[in-house]
């Protein structure tokens, strides 16, 4: 339990320092970074309300889904702007709506009652994580030099390798806590490191 309570910390503080950065940079940030940032804002203020509503014993879905939904929409918006030509950059904008429908419909499919989404996370996540790495792979082929030095090579990389792991999560656990909660705390802590290394 001190070992996941650390890690939580540490995604924590990583996201504080993210959305501190960005503050302090704004004027700088570019226009895929700046709806990101706001994104990994919202995801802070989110994690800490949902430490409160944890504490209480109150369920924390809600939140969740309602984070899912406009930080899917921000990163995608956030990835459009990356783009290099005008096309890919109209479908990821068009994508915003049609994963508000499914999200949407999605809410009368799963439910209330669940306590994970076994729907929109996977739906949500592989969004972004297919967004970060075509954004990735154009921007590759389109800059000579260190990548390392954009703003799109970090954010893309960190998104894939936090939600990646995610895709498969909030199925596995609502299968799995049931019967073995053990393998839910591994896969939780497996989680939070990706999530404190992106």
């Amino acid at each position: 339990m001190t070992a996941s309570i650390v890690a939580s910390a540490m995604v924590t503080l990583a996201m504080a320092l993210v959305v501190a950065l960005s503050w302090r940079a704004w004027t700088s940030l570019d226009r895929g970074a700046r709806p990101i940032a706001v994104g990994v804002g919202l995801s802070l203020v989110g994690a800490l309300i949902s430490l409160g509503f944890v504490l209480r014993g109150w369920a924390t879905r809600p939140i969740a889904e309602g984070l899912l939904l406009i930080e899917t929409s921000l990163v995608l918006w956030g990835m459009a702007a990356w783009q290099t030509n005008r096309r890919p950059a109209r479908v990821l904008r068009l994508m915003i709506p049609g994963w508000g429908v499914v999200w949407l419909a999605a809410q009368f499919l799963q439910g209330p009652a669940e306590p994970f989404s076994p729907i929109t996370a996977p739906i949500g996540h592989t969004l972004k994580v297919g967004a970060a790495a075509y954004t990735l792979i154009i921007r590759f082929r389109a800059t000579e030099g260190d990548w390392t030095r954009h703003l799109w090579f970090w954010f893309c990389t960190g998104i894939m390798l936090m939600y990646g792991t995610e895709i498969f999560l909030d199925p596995l656990w609502q299968r799995v806590f049931p019967v073995r909660d053990d393998l839910v705390f591994a896969a939780f802590f497996f989680n939070l490191v990706m999530n404190a290394i992106g």
